[in-house]
């Protein structure tokens, strides 16, 4: 049995995690900085049990006060075939927990954004629930076969977009626009911008895959 029930994954984007990473972690998760988020949780006043990466964008200052808190290291070179987000990610599976929450993966270079976001599609992941999270908003993956619930209040905008040729068979209830065994064509927009009018929004379908992005309102 795995020593973490989940993991929260701080990565390098130029967004500060302090709010999010202070109203989410509790002391049974598993703090994982990738890289430079390590900074992001310096600033946040929260000690990685780990950071690991190339260690390109993070100052000696910076990690050598990581390390005289706990912060175990796990360095890689600089020319590899992952992203030190995903060498984060990996690591986080291999540690056995069965949730995992990104915090700073959105914005800055796009390259990067948008590698983040279609990490969570990748199959090593596909048995762990990986969500990044930016103040009120929060990205899923929903593939085909599985039963997914999403939470939230009255109001919340929900948009689901196909990454796979299509999505067929994508039902979903507690939506103002409902969706019933209907197709999803990769590039449409048909999904985006729908609305909870429930507390929870249930969403399956049978054959592709779909990013889900909820955005939760303020008001």
């Amino acid at each position: 049995m795995t020593e973490f029930e989940r993991a929260i994954i701080i990565a390098n984007s130029n967004q500060s995690v302090r709010n999010d990473l202070t109203s989410i972690i509790s002391s049974k998760d598993l703090l994982i900085a990738a890289d430079g988020g390590g900074k992001h949780c310096l600033d946040a006043g929260w000690t990685p049990q780990i950071i690991i990466g190339d260690l390109d964008s993070i100052s000696k200052t910076e990690l050598n006060k990581l390390i005289d808190l706990g912060t175990e290291v796990l360095t890689y070179p600089v020319r590899k075939n992952e992203t030190d987000l995903e060498l984060a990610m990996t690591l986080a599976i291999k540690k056995g927990v069965k949730e995992v929450i990104v915090l700073s993966a959105l914005g800055g270079r796009w390259d990067h954004t948008l590698g983040n976001i279609m990490l969570l599609a990748h199959n090593k992941f596909e048995s762990t629930r990986i969500r990044i999270i930016e103040n009120n908003q929060e990205i899923n993956l929903i593939r085909a076969e599985h039963t997914y619930s999403i939470n939230g209040t009255p109001g919340d905008t929900i948009s689901l977009i196909p990454i796979s040729n299509t999505a067929v068979g994508v039902t979903a209830s507690g939506l103002e626009y409902q969706l019933d065994n209907s197709t999803l064509a990769f590039g449409a927009t048909l999904s985006l911008s729908n609305k909870l009018i429930a507390r929870q929004a249930t969403i399956k379908m049978k054959k592709g895959l779909l990013i889900c992005i909820v955005i939760r309102s303020t008001k």
